[in-house]
């Protein structure tokens, strides 16, 4: 007698597989949390774990898509499209409160391929405000295996993670652009022997941190030391009366002075790339930095 049995279907099969290859290739010693309900967007938690194994709080949401073989596009060999999300789903991952990422796995090769989903709709705001069919392009070189693969993850990871912060100190740094000039020029070869005022102090941290975070986030070389080995050094040689001396204060504001121009050019291009979303959001703030001139200049009405 033949009698019938549950079977598993080709897509649980290959939610299995999937998952399987996701936990292999991830470091051991970060933390899998599954979910009990995916019917609306998120698989799984990931939360991140230091290189000395203490738990950091950091959380990323993942959805896992599974293919036998990722095809990639016939006119674009370095890309792949997954259509078929709901927009619903999509505004869900919007404005989940911790980073979301699609992974892509290629069951056959093992292969995994990621996708920032914030980042993704940012540069294609313009079809996602028409609340219609949002589809996710993949770069093959968004992968998890290549070399560096994992630590490329985690920067993606903290820029969708600080990207309020960035635009906070993005419109920070274009209001004081013109000050910071000023401010350079104003603490330049001054008595090296003399203390520096509580309130030009204050002005040379906003200035440093500032900087310092947007070109931490925008991935470019930040090379000048921390404010605390220049305050322990100005103390060292001129004693305690003043937390920073004229000395150090000049070599400080000598080492920003170069660093303006390439950070202002940088954020004009970074919002130029994602035109859709800064020209839909703030209409101002896009027209002033888009004419921004390759001297550095700001269009100040």
């Amino acid at each position: 007698m033949t009698i019938k049995l549950p079977e598993r279907s080709d897509k649980h099969i290959k939610e299995t597989a999937s998952f399987k290859i996701f936990s292999q290739i991830i470091p051991d010693h970060w933390l899998i949390r599954e979910v009990t309900e995916r019917d609306y967007g998120i698989d799984c938690y990931i939360e991140l774990v230091n290189e000395k194994k203490q738990c950091t709080g950091d959380i990323v949401s993942i959805q896992i898509k599974g293919r036998n073989i990722v095809s990639w596009n016939k006119t674009d060999q370095n890309s792949f499209t997954l259509s078929g999300i709901k927009i619903s789903t999509t505004n869900y991952w919007y404005t989940f409160s911790v980073p979301v990422f699609i992974l892509l796995v290629d069951i056959s090769k093992k292969e995994i391929f990621y996708l920032p989903v914030k980042s993704y709709i940012k540069k294609n705001y313009i079809s996602y405000k028409e609340q219609g069919v949002l589809s996710y392009k993949f770069n093959r070189d968004m992968n998890l295996h290549i070399s560096n693969g994992l630590n490329k993850f985690l920067s993606f990871y903290n820029k969708e993670k600080n990207r309020l912060l960035f635009e906070q100190n993005l419109v920070a740094f274009i209001s004081n652009y013109e000050r910071y000039k000023s401010f350079i020029l104003e603490n330049t070869n001054r008595d090296i022997f003399l203390g520096v005022d509580t309130s030009r102090l204050l002005e040379l941290t906003l200035m440093y941190n500032n900087m310092q975070f947007l070109y931490s986030y925008l991935d470019m070389t930040w090379d000048i030391d921390t404010l605390n080995s220049y305050q322990e050094k100005s103390q060292k040689d001129f004693g305690d009366t003043y937390t920073l001396y004229e000395r150090e204060m000049d070599e400080i504001v000598k080492k920003l002075d170069p660093k303006l121009l390439p950070l202002i050019l940088k954020i004009k291009s970074f919002v130029e790339e994602e035109f859709e979303y800064w020209m839909s959001t703030n209409i101002q703030l896009f027209n002033l930095i888009t004419n921004i001139d390759d001297g550095g200049n700001i269009p100040w009405d």
